[in-house]
């Protein structure tokens, strides 16, 4: 399959929150473990989201310098994918930033402070067994990690981006409050009520939500754990 590195900009994303008149043209994302609705080229997001430069040229630049780090690495591919949760660093600036979604479903960034740039947030969303009977987790950003620990299919971790260690584990469950990041209810904060099972082979997994009074059913793919009461980590 073709490569493209353009594509219009009435074809980008609904979720890109950026201009679809005046140039044509905007980067095309290099396919990441993040689905393209929840990930923007890092071109895009250094020059028209967090307006660190005006050209791509400028980008360029500073990304040779190694001046942009992205979940704890210096990046050089302009067109490397970052997705939701993934975590911007500019360390001569001292800013920090974090990929969300707001109410409107539309992808932003906001500012966080140093030590949350330490971690990202991913959902475990399959286990592999390696040689030896190693056991391996598929976390939704891409990364696979070794853990003993029992962890299951929905949970999210907060992982350390210099070590990749998880340091933190919020349990997929009943009561839990989630953010929603698809469907109508995106942006979110919502107390999971119930799951069910559907379909003859009871293979997808629907959440019954409770926000504000109303309850309202969404894939639970769409949702990740953040706390009990209260979210564990900055996402507004």
């Amino acid at each position: 399959m073709a490569k493209y590195k353009h594509m219009s900009r009435l074809a980008a994303p609904r979720t890109w929150p950026v201009k679809r008149k005046g140039v044509k043209w905007i980067a095309a994302p290099v396919p990441g473990a993040h689905k393209r609705e929840l990930s923007i080229p890092l071109v895009v997001c250094l020059r028209e989201l967090i307006q660190i430069a005006k050209t791509t040229k400028d980008i360029k630049k500073l990304l040779n310098a190694k001046e942009i780090i992205v979940n704890g690495r210096p990046i050089r591919d302009i067109k490397f994918s970052v997705g939701i949760f993934d975590v911007i660093s500019v360390p001569k600036a001292g800013k920090n930033y974090r990929l969300v979604m707001n109410v409107i479903g539309k992808l932003n960034f906001i500012e966080i402070s140093k030590d949350e740039a330490k971690f990202i947030i991913a959902k475990v969303v399959g286990k592999t067994t390696l040689k030896k009977a190693k056991p391996q987790l598929n976390l939704s950003n891409g990364w696979n990690i070794l853990s003993n620990e029992k962890y299951s299919i929905g949970d999210v971790l907060f992982v350390d981006v210099l070590t990749r260690k998880p340091i933190k584990h919020i349990t997929f469950a009943n009561s839990k409050l989630a953010y929603v990041v698809g469907g109508k209810h995106p942006g979110v904060f919502a107390k999971i009520k119930e799951t069910k099972e559907i379909g003859e082979l009871k293979k997808r997994k629907i959440a019954v939500m409770k926000s504000d009074g109303d309850t309202w059913e969404t894939d639970a793919n769409q949702l990740f754990v953040i706390g009990d009461k209260e979210a564990e980590i900055k996402l507004q």
